[in-house]
């Protein structure tokens, strides 16, 4: 179970969101909604002139796992950041069809 804000798990806020915007949105579809609109921010700051150097990560990211699979590993940040800012720009040329 994931628990968010005041302790609401996300399963509760679905329900909520639904309830008050009298919207039917299942999990999956809410989280393609915010996946679209951090797609969508991305996109106008690359725009913008933002690059790969200027992109900003969380210090958690910069960590290392401390259990599971890939404990003690930390992923190539720099390629990651890389093949993303390559997914947005292939969605500019799309959205600019």
């Amino acid at each position: 179970m994931v628990i968010f804000f005041g302790g609401m798990t996300f399963t509760i806020q679905i329900n909520d969101l639904n309830i008050l915007n009298w919207w039917n949105l299942t999990a999956e579809e809410l989280i393609k909604t915010g996946e679209t609109i951090n797609n969508l921010q991305h996109l106008i700051n690359l725009k913008q002139g933002l690059t790969a150097n200027e992109i900003i990560l969380p210090d958690r990211s910069l960590e290392p796992l401390e259990e599971g699979g890939a404990e003690g590993n930390l992923p190539d940040i720099e390629a990651q950041i890389e093949e993303y800012c390559r997914y947005i720009l292939r969605l500019i040329l799309i959205y600019e069809r």
